[in-house]
Parts: C-alpha cells; structure tokens; sequence
C-alpha cells in the first residue's frame, strides 16, 4: 500500500488532525516536513470540515479549535501560511456560533502583544483576523453577515482603534535608524487598516464613525510621515514598508470617501443618523 494510500485511510482515524498539528507545531523537526504537514491539514479541512461521509470528529473539531490560533501565531511564516487558510475556512463554516471563544481569545492575545509590545506577534495576530475578516469585502450583503459583523465588532472595535494609536504612537517613537523596527510597526499599522477596511465594507460601523476623528488623525500621522535615515531608501527602490501602509491607507480613506458621497445610511441604526464628514 503506497503513503498516499495509507494517510487516506488514516484521515478517518480519530486525532489525525490534531497529529497533522502537532507535526506542524514541532521546532526539532526539519520546515519542509512541518510545512508538508500544515498543507495536509488544511486540505484535510477543505474536503472534511463540512462533509457528512466522511466527517471529521467533533471532539477533533474541538481540539483543534482550542489550539489552532495559538499555534498559528508560532510557527514559521511558510507554516503560518497554511494554518491561516485552514483557520479561515473553519472560521467561514464555524464562526461565531459554533466557535463563540475564536474572538475573546484574539482580543485577549492582541493586549497582551500590545502591552509588551511584541510587533511580530501583533502582526500575525492582525494578518489573522485580516484573513478571517477581509471575504466580509465581498460578500453580499445579509442580515445573517450584517449579524456576524456587529458581533466582530462589540469585540474588537475598541481594542483595533487602541492598537493603532499605539503603533503610530511606538512607530512615531522609534528612531528613523531603526529600520527593523520602524518596518515592524508599518507592517502591524498597515494589518490593523486591513482589519479596520474589512470591518467598514459594508456598512461604516457607528463606532467607527462616532471615532473618525481619532481614526483620521492615526492615518494623517502616516501620510504626512517623511520618512528619513535607513526608511527614506532610493528613489529606484522597489515600495517599502512606509509605502505599504501609506497604500492601504489611502485605499480606507478612498472607502470613506466613497460612502460619505453616496451618504449610505447604517443598517437598523440604533440613533439619528448625522452627516458623515471626513475631519480634513
């Protein structure tokens, strides 16, 4: 019987899933075999998540719920890859009903990154929820989405506005000599406007809205950065960190802009709705 053969039959084995992870999550064995594993796993949840013949177990279900976005945020980047497509498939099919502890706990790891800070565990934190978040882009609009939405929202709308001040506040005060860490805090500022955008695509969220000014002075502090010393580069060098975040920044502001044009009015809004006007 060939490999092939004997890992299919070993899928509908109990704890398979979980071994597929413990093989990924392993820093003594060699990338390419951890890589290998997070590949199988997240085919195996693409073909058995939601399948009725052959399904995976709900005790696996949950273990691997319980574990997969802490380790995610651990293992090499070519790992992480993978982990985070299994995390948004399961999330798509899961998410929030049958997995109501995804969201406390990505909050939870969020402050504790933030208050170290620890910039790469922040941006893998972000990056994420952008791969949760960002198909909400382009869904079409339901109250079953609008619902699932709001509940993202009551969870993480404060915390992202206070993560951002932050890192404009850490990359503002990170000496222009510092390119690692200068770039670390673009690529964590230019996740958490992903975040934001994905979060705004549909309807401008109130408390978005009711904190714009807050949002806008965080995005005029990166446009109107000059960027010096190791960050300034080359005028022939291909697009750094600073123009990334500078990028997506400009695509959330054109957003905005975009919906105070057409004057969308909220969904069910829970007051008057005022006149949304950009603060510059």
């Amino acid at each position: 019987m060939c490999i092939r053969d004997r890992l299919r039959r070993a899928e509908v084995e109990a704890g398979f899933s979980q071994l597929l992870l413990t093989i990924a999550a392993d820093g003594a064995a060699p990338l390419g075999v951890r890589q290998a594993a997070a590949v199988y796993f997240k085919n195996v949840v693409r073909q058995r998540w939601s399948d009725d013949e052959r399904p995976i177990s709900a005790a696996d279900k949950e273990a691997v719920k319980g574990a997969l976005l802490a380790l995610m945020v651990s293992v090499p980047e070519l790992v992480q890859r993978q982990l985070s497509e299994a995390l948004t498939m399961i999330s798509a099919h899961d998410f929030p009903e049958r997995w109501p502890s995804l969201m406390p706990h990505l909050v939870g790891q969020l402050g504790s990154a933030a208050s170290v800070p620890d910039l790469a565990l922040l941006l893998a934190l972000l990056q994420t929820a952008h791969a949760m978040f960002k198909p909400y882009r382009h869904e079409f609009k339901s109250d079953e989405l609008l619902t699932k939405m709001k509940y993202v929202l009551g969870h993480l709308q404060a915390p992202l506005l206070q993560l951002s001040a932050m890192l404009v506040s850490a990359f503002e005060a990170t000496p222009p000599t510092d390119a690692a860490r200068s770039g670390a805090a673009l690529a964590c500022l230019q996740a958490a406007v992903d975040v934001h955008m994905d979060l705004a695509s549909q309807d401008l969220p109130e408390y978005f809205e009711d904190h714009m000014a807050e949002w806008m002075g965080a995005f005029q502090k990166l446009l109107a950065f000059a960027p010096a010393g190791a960050l300034a580069g080359d005028a022939d060098d291909p697009p750094g960190p600073l123009e990334h975040a500078q990028a997506v920044t400009v695509e959330c502001l054109s957003l905005y802009i975009s919906k105070c044009a057409r004057g969308e009015p909220r969904r069910a809004p829970t007051r008057p709705r005022r006149h949304v006007c950009l603060p510059f």
